[in-house]
C-alpha cells in the first residue's frame, strides 16, 4: 500500500488537515472545558479506572503533556488520532472497494463536521473511533486468513477500544451480526481464532475490571445511569432533535446518502462489501436513535456507526452520484474553513451568544479565586460541581487552601466527591465557597456563620462576562 499512489495523496492530504487541527490548537486560546480539565485531572493519578470512563483517555493525555503541560498538549492527541483514523479506513476501503475509492473515503472523513469539532476538543471518542477502525481492518483481515497474529490484533484493537470507552461493545454486536448473516464469515467468528481474540481483549480489559471490583462498579453504574431510563418517554421529541444532529454531526449530505441507501436495500441488495459495513453501523445508530426515543441520547453516542458508514456511503456514491460526494466535500472543507478562522478569533460567529464561550474565562476564574483565598484566612476552597472543580484543579496549581467539593447526599456524583470531598475537619475552619452568579444553594445556611459575601465577574467576548459570587463561612455542620 505504501507505494501505492492514492496513498500518498490520501497521506498528503490527511496530514494537511492534521497539521491545521494542530496548529488551531496552538492559536484558540480556549480552556478546557468540564470534561476535558477532569480528563487532565486523572492523567495526573494513573490508574486503571476513574468514576465515569475507563482509563485510557487518561493515558493518552499523561503521554502528550509529558511534552508539556499547556492546554493545547492535552488536547494533542485528538487531532493525531483522527487523521491515523482516517488513515485506517483507507485500508480497509481499499480492500472492499478499490483504491480510488480509499483515497475519496480518507479525505471525507477527515472532513467530517464531526471530525473537525473532535480535533479541538479531548474527549473519549477519539480513542474509541480509532480502535473502532483499527478493530474493522482487523476484522476484515481475519476473515480473509484467520491467523493467530491476526487474531492478537484484533482483540488488542477491542480490549484497547474497551479501554476507551465501553461503547466499543457495540463492535461485539456487529462481529454476533455479521455471524448471523454471512456463512463464510461465521466460520471463522465461530471458530478458534476469534476465541483468542476474544481472550486478549479480556485480558486488556481485565485489569479495569479488577479496578471496578474494588470500587463497587462505579464506573459501570455511571454508565448504566447515563440512560435515564427512569425517566423513559417523558420526552419523545429528544429523538427527533438527535436524529436531526446527525445531519451536523455526518454531514447533511452524507446522512442523507446513507437514510437513501437504506430505504433502497430492498430493491438494490447490499452487497459482501456493503453488508459488513453496515452490520457496524445499522445497528449502533438503531440503538441509539431508540434511546434518544425513549430517554435521552448526546449527539455523539452514535459516532461509531460513521466509522463505517463513511467507506459505506462513499463507495455508494462513487459508483453512483459522484458529483454530491464532491459537493459533501467541499461543503465539509468551508465548515472547517469558517471553524478555523472563528476559533482563532479571526471572525466572530454572527450569534447572540459565541458556542465557545463554554472554553473561555476558566483561567481567568481560578486567578481570581486564589486571589480572593490568598488575601484571606481560607481552610478549603469550596465549590459544589465539576465544572468549578476542574477549573480550579486545572489552572490554580499552587492554591493557598486545598480545593474541596461539596460531598453532596450519600450517593457519590461524580469523581471529585469520590476522592476530594469536604471533610468534617475542613468545613470546622475558614471556607470560601465560590458558585456561578446568583445560583440558589442552601450550603452557605449549614454555617455557623458567614462572614462576608461578593461578586466578581470574568470577560469572555463580544463584551459579554461570566459572573461568579462567593462567601466566606465559618464552622459548616455535619456534612451528611
Amino acid at each position: 500500500m505504501s507505494a501505492d499512489p492514492p496513498f500518498r495523496v490520501a497521506v498528503v492530504v490527511v496530514a494537511a488537515l492534521t497539521a491545521v487541527r494542530i496548529a488551531m490548537l496552538f492559536v484558540s486560546g480556549l480552556d478546557l472545558q468540564t470534561d476535558e480539565a477532569q480528563y487532565w485531572v486523572w492523567s495526573t493519578e494513573p490508574d486503571w479506572g476513574y468514576f465515569s470512563k475507563p482509563p485510557l483517555i487518561a493515558w493518552l493525555i499523561g503521554a502528550t503533556t509529558a511534552l508539556h503541560d499547556s492546554d493545547p498538549f492535552v488536547r494533542l492527541a485528538s487531532p493525531i488520532l483522527h487523521g491515523a483514523t482516517a488513515l485506517l479506513l483507507y485500508g480497509l476501503t481499499r480492500r472492499l472497494f478499490g483504491a480510488r475509492q480509499a483515497l475519496w473515503t480518507a479525505a471525507v472523513y477527515a472532513s467530517l463536521p464531526a471530525v473537525t469539532f473532535s480535533s479541538a476538543l479531548i474527549s473519549t471518542d477519539v480513542p474509541l473511533l480509532f480502535f473502532w477502525a483499527a478493530a474493522l481492518l482487523a476484522l476484515d483481515r481475519l476473515l480473509e486468513s484467520p491467523t493467530r497474529r491476526r487474531a492478537v490484533v484484533l482483540g488488542l484493537a477491542l480490549g484497547l477500544g474497551l479501554l476507551a470507552k465501553y461503547a466499543m461493545a457495540y463492535f461485539l454486536l456487529g462481529m454476533g451480526l455479521l455471524a448471523v448473516l454471512d456463512r463464510d464469515a461465521r466460520r471463522v467468528l465461530l471458530g478458534q481464532r476469534t476465541l483468542e481474540a476474544l481472550l486478549v481483549a479480556g485480558l486488556c480489559l481485565l485489569p479495569h475490571l479488577l479496578w471496578n471490583m474494588q470500587h463497587d462498579w462505579v464506573t459501570a453504574g455511571h454508565t448504566a445511569s447515563n440512560a435515564h431510563w427512569a425517566r423513559a418517554f417523558e420526552t419523545p421529541a429528544k429523538g427527533l432533535e438527535f436524529l436531526g444532529a446527525q445531519f451536523g454531526v455526518f454531514g447533511p449530505i452524507l446522512f442523507a446518502a446513507l437514510l437513501w441507501r437504506l430505504a433502497s436495500l430492498r430493491r438494490q441488495p447490499a452487497s459482501p462489501a456493503e453488508r459488513f459495513l453496515l452490520v457496524f453501523c445499522l445497528p449502533v445508530l438503531g440503538l441509539v436513535t431508540v434511546q434518544a426515543f425513549v430517554s435521552r441520547a448526546h449527539a455523539n453516542w452514535a459516532a461509531t456507526a460513521y466509522v463505517a458508514a463513511t467507506p459505506l456511503v462513499v463507495g455508494w456514491l462513487f459508483a453512483r452520484a459522484r458529483r454530491w460526494l464532491v459537493a459533501s466535500t467541499a461543503l465539509h472543507g468551508a465548515a472547517l474553513a469558517a471553524f478555523v478562522l472563528v476559533i482563532s478569533g479571526t471572525v466572530a460567529p454572527p450569534l447572540e451568544r459565541d458556542p465557545l464561550d463554554r472554553l473561555r474565562g476558566w483561567s481567568a476564574f481560578a486567578a481570581r479565586v486564589g486571589e480572593l483565598a490568598a488575601d484571606r484566612r481560607t481552610d478549603a476552597i469550596l465549590v459544589h460541581d465539576r465544572q468549578l472543580m476542574g477549573a480550579l484543579l486545572r489552572y490554580l496549581p499552587a492554591p493557598p487552601a486545598p480545593v474541596r467539593v461539596w460531598p453532596g447526599d450519600e450517593a457519590i456524583h461524580n469523581h471529585y466527591e469520590m476522592t476530594r470531598p469536604l471533610t468534617d475537619d475542613l468545613a470546622a475552619g475558614h471556607v470560601l465557597y465560590v458558585t456561578e452568579a446568583d445560583e440558589e444553594t442552601s450550603i452557605p445556611s449549614r454555617a455557623a456563620r458567614v462572614s462576608e459575601a461578593g461578586r466578581f465577574e470574568v470577560p469572555l467576548t463580544g463584551g459579554r462576562v461570566r459572573g461568579f459570587s462567593w462567601v466566606r463561612m465559618e464552622e459548616i455542620g455535619r456534612l451528611r
